[in-house]
């Protein structure tokens, strides 16, 4: 994890020192969510590409903390 020397210049300062990590356990999403699924947990949608089935963007790492406490 971290910026490698393949990305030339395009490094953050946040993204050094390149290092392992392994994870124990994680759980992932076979499927987007989509807005309307958003909307109905969150209640709004900020997403620009609008459209029920549509995968939710615009959302920040926060947001979809907000949305798993939800």
């Amino acid at each position: 994890m971290g910026c490698t020397s393949e990305r030339g210049n395009d490094c953050n300062s946040d993204n050094e020192p390149v290092h392992q990590v392994t994870l124990s356990s994680y759980s992932i999403g076979k499927y987007p969510v989509t807005q309307k699924q958003w909307q109905a947990i969150m209640g709004s949608n900020r997403s620009h590409f609008k459209g029920d089935n549509l995968p939710v963007e615009n959302v920040s790492y926060y947001d979809v903390q907000d949305l798993l406490q939800s």
